[in-house]
């Protein structure tokens, strides 16, 4: 039930409808923003963008476009790596009460998952439920900037309606989380399919089968470390 709870702290980020005309969608084209973070004197600058994006600070919708896109480029991309204080965070949610001293735990673990992996969408909502229940609103508020912007650049790529129209994600994980935050549950059965995973959906009212989402970056990845 606590995990439920968590997750639900997503869903209120989404502004609009999630199904818009295919017209509203912009594919990533991955060189050019590669191209463009790396200019010390652009807007895009990756390093100027991180930091904006560590402070909590609002975000437009190009500059977490090149944010959460043009981290593959960054030595701290590891798409399939896993924390060690994960476990530490499923420990706490498996006892049946919280107590203060528990969720300033889960606030100090996700700050040290999200130090590796800023975009971890799922560590970004249990931090949110700790800042909400420690009453520290200045903070959930940088978190909640932080979360949008993730999730704002995502949606902006795609319904996953097909693969025309694919999400695209830096790492698999971010597929399930984005399902939570549509409003959707995994059908348990996913396909590779190229260079798209297409997850099957759970009965919804929607009557949408499942989703694709371009995995293309996190499978140039094992390609690489392959070499």
């Amino acid at each position: 039930m606590l995990k439920v709870a968590v997750l639900l702290f997503l869903v209120f980020f989404i502004s609009g409808p999630v199904f818009s005309q295919e017209e509203s969608f912009k594919k990533i084209d991955y060189k050019k923003i590669k191209k463009e973070i790396k200019k010390e004197d652009s807007d895009f600058y990756y390093q100027k963008l991180m930091e904006k994006y560590q402070k909590g600070d609002s975000m437009s919708l190009a500059e977490g476009r090149h944010l959460y896109y043009g981290f593959i480029y960054q030595e701290a991309y590891t798409p399939y790596s896993l924390s060690k204080y994960r476990d530490s965070i499923t420990v706490i949610f498996k006892t049946k009460m919280l107590f203060r001293e528990d969720y300033r735990k889960i606030d100090r673990f996700s700050d040290s998952i999200l130090r590796r992996n800023p975009f971890n969408l799922r560590v970004l909502s249990y931090k949110l439920f700790a800042n909400d229940n420690l009453e520290d609103y200045k903070t959930y508020n940088k978190t909640m900037h932080r979360a949008r912007t993730v999730i704002d650049a995502i949606l902006s790529t795609g319904n996953g309606l097909k693969k025309e129209t694919a999400i695209f994600v830096i790492n698999p994980a971010h597929e399930y989380d984005i399902l939570g935050v549509l409003g959707f549950e995994f059908g348990d059965h996913q396909s590779l399919i190229e260079h798209y995973d297409y997850l099957e959906l759970a009965k919804n009212d929607k009557n949408i089968k499942g989703l694709y989402f371009d995995v293309s970056a996190s499978l140039n990845a094992i390609e690489r470390m392959l070499k």
